[in-house]
């Protein structure tokens, strides 16, 4: 059984995939100058973005792939159906979460 008090302390959600010049409210910046718009397009990369701040990026050479970025989006939303599902399995054997 994973122990989630591991993940206690995270940036609350809700989070979502953000191209590499995207803000989580949709707001698009322009690059400074020519060589950032080239480093975009030759390191294509996700950020994972909050209204809290920003998650995390993803920095790589492979094809992205958009429902890998959505279930690191959706980790907040997982890990609290996760506590809720154990305190209610808890709850119907009697027993502490």
């Amino acid at each position: 059984m994973v122990d989630l008090t591991q993940f206690e302390g995270h940036t609350p959600g809700p989070w979502k995939p953000c191209r590499a010049n995207e803000d989580y409210n949709g707001f698009y910046w322009k690059p400074a100058d020519e060589e950032e718009w080239r480093n975009m397009e030759e390191q294509p990369y996700v950020n994972i973005e909050s209204p809290h701040a920003r998650v995390t990026s993803a920095h790589d050479y492979f094809q992205f792939r958009p429902a890998d970025a959505r279930l690191i989006a959706a980790a907040p939303d997982l890990l609290a159906e996760c506590i809720r599902l154990r305190a209610e399995l808890a709850a119907l054997k009697g027993a502490k979460p």
